[in-house]
């Protein structure tokens, strides 16, 4: 019998396997997309849960990955009732990370990003879940496409506000140091930023997982980001879809007023601020978490 050549197998089993064992152990399928953004460049997204439930796309914040979702996308309940979409940013993860500060610093190219995401995966008034840096992103797709392609919009520790830096906290003087020209500089401020997020500190296995997707972004990504202008105010206040605001109180990098200013904006939105939690409650305390979007998720399905 004739042998099949290595590289030949190795093509009829990815034919085979649509979805990526992302773990090794079996317990972390999801089904991959290549995603190209308006400028060409490919956005890393996944696929997670029920394909025929409502849809939750998940957006992450600076210098993070769509890891950062793994409490929700993992959680048998999600996943039973919701299709879940998570990506990584431009310029993080497994995203293309074009050189070019333009890339970057153009609101148009993230908004473009999103509405790809929704065209190609063919996403239906889908729920948008944004996290930090994650609302910039959310308010970008606002201002071009306007709020008639998505379901609701949940914020969480998010920048929403145009005059941001009022809000930031004492944890945002890490941000610079993260962009140095010197890698043990980097790493350090990088690992001092992760360590911020938390009142309660993950397991030691989690903040190594952290710090690794968190060192996948370049530093000339890190230095285009900071300092991005922002006009979002004006749309928070037509808003008409369902907003959720999810806060947690002791957050060290993105403090609470944030929210709460926004709050103001948008008349309608529905708020919750949670004690003794910091800057990434779905990872903190994801069972809680969990239970309040996949409430905002329902409650968007009925309206």
């Amino acid at each position: 019998m004739k042998a099949v050549p290595p590289l030949v197998l190795v093509a009829g089993l990815a034919l085979a396997a649509p979805t990526i064992n992302a773990s090794g152990a079996g317990e972390k399928s999801y089904t991959p997309h290549s995603v190209t953004a308006p400028d060409d460049v490919t956005l890393s997204v996944q696929e997670w849960g029920n394909s025929e439930g409502q849809t939750i796309l998940f957006i992450h914040g600076f210098s993070q990955a769509h890891m950062n979702w793994e409490q929700q996308v993992e959680d048998p309940e999600l996943a039973k009732e919701f299709r879940m979409i998570t990506f990584d940013l431009r310029g993080h993860g497994m995203s293309d990370k074009p050189e070019e500060a333009g890339y970057y610093r153009d609101s148009k190219r993230w908004a473009g990003d999103v509405a790809a995401i929704i065209e190609n995966l063919d996403l239906v008034d889908p729920v948008l879940v944004a996290s930090s840096m994650g609302g910039r992103v959310v308010g970008d797709y606002v201002a071009y496409y306007g709020e008639a392609g998505i379901g609701g919009l949940m914020f969480v520790g998010a920048i929403l506000m145009d005059d941001a830096a009022r809000w930031f906290g004492p944890a945002t003087k890490h941000l610079v140091p993260m962009t140095s020209a010197d890698l043990g500089t980097a790493i350090d401020a990088t690992k001092h930023f992760i360590d911020s997020f938390f009142v309660n500190a993950p397991s030691e296995d989690e903040v190594r997982t952290l710090i690794a997707y968190n060192m996948m972004t370049p530093r000339h990504v890190r230095k285009a980001l900071l300092g991005r202008e922002a006009d979002y105010e004006r749309h928070w206040r037509e808003l008409t879809v369902p907003v959720l605001l999810f806060h947690g109180v002791e957050d060290q990098v993105i403090e609470l007023g944030m929210s709460e200013s926004a709050a103001e904006l948008i008349e309608h939105a529905q708020t919750s601020y949670i004690d003794g939690i910091g800057h990434l409650p779905f990872l903190e305390v994801p069972e809680r978490f969990n239970t309040k979007l996949a409430e905002f998720v329902r409650k968007v399905g009925e309206d």
